[in-house]
């Protein structure tokens, strides 16, 4: 692969140093998890997870629906002594081990709440914080032993995120009392629904705050982490984690008259499992159909030139605007028609061989430059990943960080592997004929959508087909798989 001149820039600093291009802003919503399905196989050392659904429920963490109480002092203020935390027994289990929950104030940050409300019932766990005050909580996972306790993932449930009164309403409409204001480190992926009355806003490189935008009372409180009427859904978000053992929460109630306070309920897994995809909401992909192809030398048939397919003008991300080039990295690349490389309608297209497995590189440059630009946040679709009789075709994500999203019929079988890539492989037959030259006319079933959580200027891929004539694949755009 020919080297780059220049340095990699953030997509913040290339915006910033290129005005005409905006602003870019590294976006909060990531990525996914490689939960127990029966389409999945190997050992789940991915950093790739696929989107959990509700097949996944019993297997997901944490579950709160035989955690206990075991102790309540939080902050030191009682109503117990000892150990100045609550403790939650029984909060998951994963290889046989029961997981416990430590929660304390953080340093630097003091408690105050009516501690007799601080109770787990029905799977949920109530923490009250009194109107006015803004208190932050760290939380510890424990194995059996006592142990910290490192998850490959993990879900958080925050129901009931509600107001005493918004702007607008209330004795003074210009402002808002009893509101609460939930705040996460460290997140991968948020949910929420798409007409939900709570606000996500991002505080920093995934850190999340969500903030209430309805009115609520003890007497609309669910009761229970599952049974969710649409008012509780639209007042409720999960976020998830990955490869982590601790993180902090904040808990912020704006002023507002009375002693009572108000009370945050939180549990593990929930319906939000249902939700839809954080990163839906200011959703970042490559127009490859808008772009110029530039260069086209995938096949190194021009001496002298880089085995390159460069697309101008591929797609702005977040505010910057970039090219995108595909080059081969190694491997056995024998385009039975090179021709076909480039475009395919509003996708891009690669030609394989009979017998190749190629590793491509995809790599993102500021437009009309040659400066790779980091990009977070953003989907990137492949398709028709499909075989003919005897054969098969497969694609191998070996970098990167993130979710991946497939139909519920996908014919794509998805299989972790021991060096943290994952692999799907073809299941359906397919030709020419079917092959889409836009996204809205792919086959779901046979294509997969990546969403990147981690700067990165190159992932790579590794294609290998076994045919009896030529295969081609198409990437770009959006698949109607992950934000439908």
């Amino acid at each position: 692969m020919a080297a780059f001149t220049g340095k990699v820039l953030s997509a913040c600093l290339a915006a910033s140093s290129l005005s005409p291009l905006g602003v870019a802003g590294l976006r909060l919503q990531e990525a996914g998890t490689s939960s127990k399905s029966p389409r999945r196989s190997g050992p789940s050392t991915s950093q790739w997870f696929e989107r959990v659904s509700e097949i996944d429920r019993t297997d997901a963490l944490l579950n709160f629906d035989q955690a206990k109480m075991t102790h309540s002092n939080l902050g030191g203020m009682g109503p117990e002594y000892g150990e100045d935390c609550i403790t939650i027994t029984q909060a998951g289990e994963t290889d046989d081990k029961s997981i416990t929950m430590k929660i304390r104030i953080a340093d630097g940050f003091v408690y105050d709440g009516v501690v007799e409300n601080n109770v787990l019932e029905g799977g949920l766990l109530s923490i009250n914080v009194l109107n006015g005050h803004h208190t932050k909580l760290d939380v510890e996972l424990l194995d059996h032993t006592g142990a910290p306790f490192v998850l490959p993932r993990f879900f958080i449930s925050v129901l009931d995120i509600d107001a005493g009164s918004v702007i607008g309403a209330g004795k003074d409409a210009s402002k808002a009392s009893g509101l609460e204001d939930v705040s996460f480190n460290n997140v991968s992926a948020y949910y929420m629904m798409q007409d939900a009355r709570i606000y996500a806003e991002s505080l920093g490189a995934h850190d999340i705050h969500f903030v209430a935008n309805q009115t609520g009372n003890q007497a609309d409180n669910p009761t229970s982490a599952f049974h969710l009427n649409d008012e509780q859904l639209g007042k409720a978000a999960m976020v998830e984690f990955h490869n982590i053992s601790n993180f902090s929460m904040g808990l912020h109630v704006y002023n507002q008259a009375g002693k009572s306070g108000r009370n945050f309920l939180l549990t593990g897994i929930s319906p939000m499992i249902s939700a839809p995809f954080g990163g839906c909401a200011n959703q970042a992909y490559f127009h490859i159909g808008h772009a110029n192809v530039t260069q086209n030398n995938l096949d190194g048939k021009t001496w002298g030139r880089s085995q390159r397919i460069v697309y101008e003008n591929a797609g702005v991300i977040h505010g910057t605007t970039v090219d995108l080039w595909v080059d081969l990295v190694e491997g056995v690349y024998k385009p039975a028609d090179s021709s076909r490389n480039g475009l395919y309608g509003h996708l891009g297209n690669i030609n394989m061989g009979l017998n190749d497995s190629a590793t491509f590189s995809f790599t993102f440059v500021l437009n009309g430059t040659n400066t790779p630009v980091a990009l977070t946040d953003f989907f990137f679709s492949f398709y028709d990943i499909d075989q003919n009789d005897g054969g098969s075709e497969s694609l191998t994500i070996s970098s990167g960080v993130g979710t991946y999203f497939l139909s519920e019929s996908t014919s794509l079988v998805a299989t972790a592997n021991d060096d943290g890539s994952v692999t799907f492989a073809s299941s359906a037959y397919g030709n020419d004929s079917d092959n889409p030259k836009a996204a809205a006319s792919a086959d779901n079933d046979e294509a997969v959508t990546l969403y990147f959580q981690k700067p990165l200027s190159t992932f790579e891929i590794t294609y290998t087909t076994m045919a009896n004539g030529g295969r081609n694949f198409q990437f770009g755009s959006m698949a109607g798989i992950a934000c439908p």
